[in-house]
């Protein structure tokens, strides 16, 4: 227990008390994105908000068709919490004011039983605009001295610290606008050689399986809370907010369709709708890719989609029949 307490002070993988004294595994995306953005000339006005089901979304189309300067800011595994700090960090540090928002939202952001990101208590940038509900509580610290989650992480990041070329190759980068490279799948798909179907057989198991959801019983009342407040801090400053909630492929969502989660996607929609008769956001309901007359097969593994497929999706949200290079 005191090696434990120990290797969490002086390694602080959470960022929980500032004193790490070795980076931490879980530095990344959190930290270089907002860096990135930061970087940007023209200064953005319009980002990409989500999880890395958006990340293929590029700027450069949304530009061609808001005229504005764009930035991909989707987050892996965001939940609302992750969005109220990257605008948060926005208003605090942007050079320039924000006129679109665009939301892709998947039903898990709101989930009752999901906590926080690691990855986001341990950002040294977004970290710092954490919603003031998700502050240092007697809970976080005893989760960062004494569990798992701590000691995981600590162990890693001391390991690769010790034996950085132990350090297994990334799957992916970002782009200066914040669009993702999939370093391995983007080549063997240009290639023809992308293992599509395998890896979606893979994910359809999952989702019968681990990410089957089976304890999410509803939407987050808190989360649900922190979203509206979000949008309509950015409604009032003159911010267009469109929101839509981005599909899988066919045969996952046909697995997904008798799991709570279909459920919980039917009420977030409905929240979604009661949000635009308040006149804060603009919905776009999508239930399948074929709505935005996108290819059922234009994912790389069910998941996440295509270049082609993201940038079909911009046109239908923006109501352009051409554009973006189709």
């Amino acid at each position: 227990m005191l090696g434990t307490s120990a290797l969490a002070v002086f390694v602080d993988p959470l960022n929980t008390f500032g004193t790490g004294r070795i980076p931490s595994i879980l530095t990344g995306e959190r930290d270089e994105k907002p860096a990135a953005f930061l970087a940007l000339e023209p200064p953005p006005q319009a980002i990409v908000l989500g999880s890395s089901r958006i990340m293929k979304i590029r700027p450069s189309c949304l530009a061609e068709l808001t005229g504005l300067p764009a930035y991909n800011f989707g987050l892996s595994d965001a939940l609302i919490e992750d969005m109220s700090a990257v605008l948060k960090f926005i208003q605090a540090k942007g050079r320039a004011p924000l006129r679109v928002i665009l939301i892709g939202l998947d039903a898990r952001t709101f989930d009752d039983h999901a906590e926080v990101d690691p990855r986001l208590l341990s950002s040294a940038v977004l970290g710092g605009y954490l919603d003031q509900t998700t502050g240092l509580s007697w809970r976080t610290v005893t989760r960062a001295l004494f569990g798992k989650q701590g000691l995981r992480y600590g162990l890693i990041s001391l390991y690769f610290h010790l034996r950085p070329h132990a350090r297994p190759p990334q799957k992916a980068h970002f782009e200066p606008d914040g669009v993702v490279a999939f370093d391995q799948w983007d080549p063997a798909l240009a290639a023809g050689t992308l293992d599509s179907p395998g890896m979606l057989a893979r994910n359809v198991e999952r989702f019968r399986g681990p990410l089957s959801s089976a304890r999410f019983s509803a939407l987050s009342p808190t989360r649900l809370a922190l979203f509206r407040s979000l949008v309509t801090a950015a409604h009032n400053s003159g911010t267009v907010i469109h929101v839509f909630l981005p599909p899988l492929q066919p045969a996952i969502e046909e697995v997904l369709a008798s799991r709570p989660i279909a459920r919980r996607t039917e009420e977030l929609a409905l929240e979604m709708r009661a949000l635009e008769r308040a006149g804060l956001i603009v919905y776009h309901p999508i239930t399948k890719v074929e709505d935005f007359g996108g290819d059922p097969d234009g994912y790389y593994d069910g998941i996440h989609m295509t270049d082609v497929n993201s940038r079909r999706l911009l046109l239908w949200l923006f109501q352009r029949d051409h554009g973006c290079g189709i």
